[in-house]
């Protein structure tokens, strides 16, 4: 760290992070984290690792894009209301990079991340939502003379009144419990914990940052010692920019931080700033991860 020039570039990304963390302070999953640090006695850094490890969590590149370009942002979020009335059954769906809301007829709630698509079925005695690809959060209004029950996966979510997130993913089906009580077959799921579940496996529940399970209502992706492998994956589930990495000494690598789905850039300039790879953009448009010599 002996070049000028790169002790230059290191203060100034520094300064640029302690600004952004004045501005990014209230956003839940930051408070949780500061919440936690301060419980815990970190160990002393020098000002070089501090100002990585802060570029790395929040995400700051990827924060500052956000606040240049918060228009174009916004409208992958739909902004008609889609409406289910009582003796009504509709097909949603939720684009590539795009969120929608649906207001059921009893109060009830349900909001489509990226890439979903959901039936609800509201004809009968029961209130019935068939999630047939992607994620969904539901916050459902209480109603014990008709349960709400969700199919995903040749599983069923059964509730009464509460809330909670369901996402299929590949084979496995992920069901998170925010507040109140689901039932998941024979097994009944507590706030904070989340169900894994495939046809090959045995149920799994543990435990589980709820916060950042749901960040992506509010246009936030959290990732935590996520492999560069599976944050190329989440990233890509918001964005049409194709990101490719066939090196395996960079696959395993990992990263944590929070940055605005949709925008890669903050997610690429962290992973430069932390790891030793760099960004090369194919003809074809690709962002090629490449180990940097």
């Amino acid at each position: 760290m002996n070049n000028p020039k790169s002790r230059e570039v290191i203060e100034a990304r520094t300064q640029r992070t302690l600004q952004a963390l004045d501005e990014v302070a209230d956003h839940p999953v930051v408070a949780a984290w500061r919440d936690k640090a301060r419980k815990t006695r970190a160990p002393r850094r020098t000002p070089w690792a501090i100002a990585a490890t802060l570029a790395l969590m929040l995400g700051v590149s990827g924060y500052w894009a956000f606040q240049q370009n918060t228009a174009q942002l916004l409208t992958r979020s739909s902004s008609a209301v889609v409406m289910i009335a009582d003796n009504d059954f509709k097909t949603v769906t939720a684009a590539h990079g795009e969120r929608r809301q649906l207001l059921l007829a009893d109060g009830s709630r349900v909001t489509l991340n990226t890439s979903s698509r959901i039936e609800l079925d509201y004809r009968g005695k029961l209130r019935v939502a068939r999630l047939l690809a992607g994620e969904a959060m539901f916050e459902v209004a209480k109603d014990p003379q008709r349960p709400f029950i969700v199919t995903a996966a040749d599983r069923q979510v059964v509730a009464l009144g509460t809330a909670f997130n369901v996402r299929l993913n590949g084979p496995a089906l992920q069901v998170t419990l925010v507040e109140g009580s689901v039932a998941v077959g024979e097994v009944v799921l507590k706030p904070g914990e989340q169900l894994i579940a495939s046809a090959q496996r045995v149920p799994v529940v543990r435990t589980v940052d709820v916060t950042s399970a749901i960040s992506w209502q509010n246009g936030w992706l959290v990732l935590h010692r996520d492999t560069v492998r599976e944050a190329i994956k989440e990233v890509s589930r918001y964005t049409d920019k194709q990101i490719v990495c066939d090196d395996p000494r960079l696959l395993d690598l990992r990263i944590s931080g929070t940055f605005r789905t949709g925008e890669v850039e903050g997610f690429l300039n962290a992973l430069t700033a932390i790891h030793p790879l760099t960004v090369e953009q194919a003809r074809s448009g690709e962002l090629q991860l490449v180990w940097r010599e």
